[in-house]
């Protein structure tokens, strides 16, 4: 469950308020793991059920104790972390059908998931999941009668050998992972759905790498996608999370927009690096990430709202000081912004004058 103040517990509440979410719930049956036989790493297969992360991204597949940064990259936060919209906008401005549509999904959904991990040699490792969800975030059931499909691929050459490591195993690792489902949109924004709207493809896709072998770490991961492209909020420096009682903005005093047509595109990636100058315990680490947003605009979209097309960089520079590799560690980010909008010399100002971060952060793991 969570229980801080976030986009998975804010926006659960239309009136703003924070209240704790359920995450995670499910159980998982090993009872074919290695086919059959006492040998767990011969093929096999192992069933989860209820409501976890989907293998989706490599930055969302990982453990919140195997988090190397304070943020997620642009690409990975805006297109892969869903978010739910009711409507771009409401004739009779009717905040009940406009806003955010409960909280962020957190890389969830609630289905079945089959896994199973290879041992192929004393070093090389398999790992293959794909899963059937409801395509409708945490906590909340199917709304559409559509499913969403989930595939993750990857091989592995462990350094130390193949074993039951944990989330810092060193090792290096390829990946390629693909999301495929529909999303109901009201797209006119009355609160219906008439027969000349329809479900929305909502596709992602990602291919990547891993290394990590002290004193050093090198990722990266290239994603891109169509279809229910998350195009930010109106005014895009407002917080979200309080109601003014203003029908144009809903939920909150900013205003959401989705972009539902599969004729809208993105495509993103980041390269990070780390060194530890001592090992396990103190790394420097650098990330460049890039989210080209709308790089493709449907025709319907570009006349209602206008050129949507946004180039976010960011340049995130970063300390690390573990205290434990797993349980416990101090993190400081620096993030260096910026955004661009080719098309549209308004927004083009507005993204000159968005400002840079600076976080810091523990993590401590007990139980």
């Amino acid at each position: 469950a969570e229980f801080g103040d976030n986009g998975l517990t804010r926006l659960d509440d239309r009136e703003g308020g924070v209240s704790p979410s359920l995450t995670d719930a499910s159980v998982t049956f090993r009872h074919f793991a290695g086919g059959g036989t006492d040998n767990h790493w011969n093929p096999g297969v192992n069933v989860r059920i209820g409501q976890f992360k989907m293998p989706l991204a490599d930055e969302g597949s990982r453990g919140i104790m195997a988090y190397d940064y304070i943020n997620f990259s642009e690409v990975t936060r805006q297109q892969v972390n869903e978010r739910f919209v009711r409507a771009n906008k409401s004739p009779a401005d009717d905040p009940d059908l406009t806003g955010f549509d409960g909280g962020i999904a957190g890389y969830r959904d609630i289905g079945v998931q089959l896994f199973d991990v290879i041992k192929v040699s004393d070093k090389w490792e398999a790992t293959w999941a794909a899963a059937v969800g409801n395509g409708n975030g945490r906590n909340r059931t199917d709304n559409d009668d559509n499913q969403d499909y989930y595939l993750r691929a990857q091989a592995a050459y462990v350094f130390d050998g193949v074993s039951r490591g944990g989330p810092r195993r060193e090792d290096l690792k390829l990946f390629a992972w693909t999301q495929r489902g529909e999303r109901r949109f009201d797209q006119d924004g009355n609160g219906t759905f008439e027969s000349d709207e329809r479900d929305f493809e909502r596709n992602r896709n990602g291919v990547g790498f891993h290394f990590y072998k002290q004193p050093y770490r090198f990722s990266g991961e290239y994603i891109w996608g169509s279809g229910m492209v998350f195009d930010g909020v109106a005014p895009p420096v407002s917080d979200p999370g309080f109601n003014k009682g203003n029908g144009n903005v809903g939920t909150s005093d900013v205003r959401p927009y989705m972009a539902p047509s599969e004729d809208n595109e993105f495509n993103g990636w980041y390269v990070e690096g780390a060194y530890f100058l001592i090992p396990n315990k103190l790394g420097v680490q650098a990330r460049y990430d890039v989210l080209n947003r709308m790089t493709s605009q449907a025709d319907d979209y570009r006349a209602s709202i206008g050129d949507r097309e946004r180039k976010f960089e960011t340049i995130t520079l970063g300390l690390q000081y573990w205290n434990h590799p797993v349980k416990g560690q101090w993190q400081i980010n620096y993030r260096i912004r910026d955004l661009s909008a080719p098309d549209n010399d308004v927004a083009d100002d507005i993204g000159d004058s968005m400002g840079n971060e600076i976080g810091i952060q523990y993590f401590l793991l007990f139980k």
